[in-house]
């Protein structure tokens, strides 16, 4: 297969079984762009490339992941994720701010608080946050989530073991004091005791091994080893690549001219831009005979946003009908803007 992309944007191209269980080429398309405040993104001289593999935010242990990978077959929705810090305006400290996005109708916010700590109130008093540390950023990662683990106990939270915040139920109150509270909170439910299990909150990718993820990978069973194996489970859902918080899918994916709105993510306080509009065109030709070419229906269903680098990427993904894996069918793939 001849792949001839006249654009900047790299591109790569998977073999793979398809949603309906049949053979599929993915074409992946990856784009950076700038971003200024006021101005429409732009495509970047430096493009980012594809990746093969998660990058976490401490690759020394195990954490949460900084960029998901490209490999995604399919995504039934769009995701949209944001990698940052909260960033307070001007020369200021705060104790706590509202941080957040808009991109087109789909909008969320965080509130991020300093550090604070567990006290004890008097002698014989209950728990209660201490005092809360001023702060001009604040890494935006799921570290400083609720969730975590507790290791005497042996349990964790499913939807963020690397977080902070989670006792076991046998837990003595002594054993919570001087222990750090999340950092990032639900506006809507914030934490009130030290027993309290809120949702986690965060702006970026969800691990692979987390929940809900976790729970769509379908079942590896003995019938998946004897009849299945190394393919997918029969009940495996494509939702599972979708690596961003539900609540941060978009149904029917980007358009890719949406107007994007940030709060507290940059040192501008709240700034606004459109994405590009840009979006590449492939179009194939088979082996057969009498082969015309055809055009893939390509989706934007990834858009990252790095504020403090001033610069988001896309990613577009669509896929051709093969009668196999090995492609062969293919014969020429044509990339252009």
């Amino acid at each position: 297969m001849k792949i001839v992309n006249t654009t900047p944007l790299p591109v790569l191209t998977m073999p793979t079984m398809g949603p309906d269980d049949t053979p599929i080429l993915t074409i992946v398309v990856k784009g950076t762009f700038f971003i200024k405040t006021g101005q429409p993104a732009i495509l970047s001289k430096e493009q980012l490339p594809i990746l093969v593999a998660d990058e976490l935010s401490d690759p020394e242990k195990a954490s949460s992941p900084r960029f998901e990978d490209d490999m995604a077959p399919h995504k039934p929705r769009a995701d949209v994720v944001v990698v940052g810090k909260a960033k307070v305006p001007g020369d200021r400290q705060v104790t706590s701010i509202d941080v957040g996005f808009q991109v087109g109708s789909l909008g969320k916010l965080i509130r991020v608080f300093g550090d604070r700590f567990w006290f004890k109130k008097g002698l014989f008093g209950s728990l209660a946050p201490s005092a809360i540390v001023p702060f001009s950023e604040m890494e935006l990662a799921y570290e400083r989530a609720f969730g975590g683990m507790d290791r005497q106990f042996g349990i964790f939270c499913p939807q963020n073991p690397v977080g902070r915040g989670l006792y076991g139920e046998k837990t003595k109150p002594e054993e919570v004091e001087k222990k750090p509270l999340p950092n990032l909170e639900d506006p809507h439910n914030l934490i009130n005791a030290w027993k309290d299990r809120p949702t986690p909150m965060g702006f970026g990718f969800l691990g692979k091994a987390w929940e809900p993820r976790l729970a769509l990978m379908g079942s590896y069973d003995e019938n998946w080893k004897n009849e299945r194996s190394p393919e997918r489970p029969k009940d495996f859902s494509f939702e599972f690549f979708n690596a961003a918080p539900r609540d941060q899918q978009v149904e029917g994916y980007l358009q890719g001219n949406e107007s994007v709105e940030l709060f507290h993510l940059t040192s501008e306080g709240r700034g606004s831009f459109q994405l590009s509009g840009l979006r590449p065109t492939v179009k194939y030709s088979g082996n057969w005979a009498d082969a015309g070419e055809s055009q893939v229906a390509m989706h934007l269903d990834t858009l990252c946003l790095m504020p403090e680098q001033e610069c988001l990427y896309q990613v577009w993904r669509g896929s051709i009908p093969i009668r196999d894996l090995s492609a062969e069918e293919i014969r020429r793939l044509d990339i252009a803007i």
